[in-house]
């Protein structure tokens, strides 16, 4: 189990933070004090591998805090080992192993970053930077406007087209139009049966620009 959240977790007037800190082995890369280690790969406690592909995006964000950056792996330990090294870890990966189900390797991935212990001044800085990266990996819900329209710019060619059309007698002048001015085939087709006529400029004859 996570050993803590990250500091904000104890004041309620604060969202509660998605990064979950573990004590992790120490790093198979060397990792000075003052250095942080952004995992490129997740080893949970019972052997199963998170991929982390957006850990160079990661690593560009807390370098852009202004803390070295290396990247390797991060193994996790199942219980407290006092190892010298935690590890920031974002929900997906956490809550996959909590469950017991067996995440896919490629996706959705994961995100991680390793300190060592006595680096406890880097944690907030590293605790901000996983939970953004969580919220933006959850799950989210895309909202379609209904019903949907046109810009206001193909609005009123229709409306030009239109009127032109109604000012025709029956079986007089045709309306050209250089161009289709809407990527709709239903538009046009009925458009075209009215008389409309798209990608013609006919010589001697008015046509229609948008």
């Amino acid at each position: 189990m996570p050993i803590s959240r990250t500091d904000n977790e104890v004041n309620s007037h604060v969202p509660r933070s998605s990064a979950y800190w573990y004590d992790a082995a120490a790093p198979t890369v060397e990792l000075p004090a003052g250095q942080v280690l952004v995992a490129d790969e997740v080893r949970l406690p019972d052997g199963r591998v998170i991929a982390c592909p957006a850990a160079p995006m990661v690593a560009g964000a807390i370098g852009a805090t202004g803390h070295p950056v290396v990247t390797g792996p991060v193994r996790l330990l199942k219980e407290a080992a006092d190892s010298g090294f935690h590890a920031a870890v974002a929900h997906t990966p956490v809550s996959a192993y909590a469950s017991g189900e067996a995440p896919d390797v490629e996706s959705p991935g994961g995100v991680a970053v390793m300190v060592a212990a006595p680096d406890t001044w880097l944690r907030p800085a590293v605790g901000a930077v996983v939970d953004s990266w969580a919220r933006v990996m959850r799950p989210r819900t895309v909202l379609l406007a209904s019903p949907r329209s046109f810009c206001a710019g193909v609005e009123r060619a229709i409306d030009v087209v239109e009127a032109l059309l109604e000012q025709q007698a029956p079986g007089g002048r045709r309306v050209f139009v250089r161009k289709q001015i809407v990527h709709n085939t239903h538009v046009i087709a009925g458009l075209a049966e009215r008389g409309a006529v798209a990608g013609s400029e006919p010589a001697g004859q008015a046509s229609l620009l948008r």
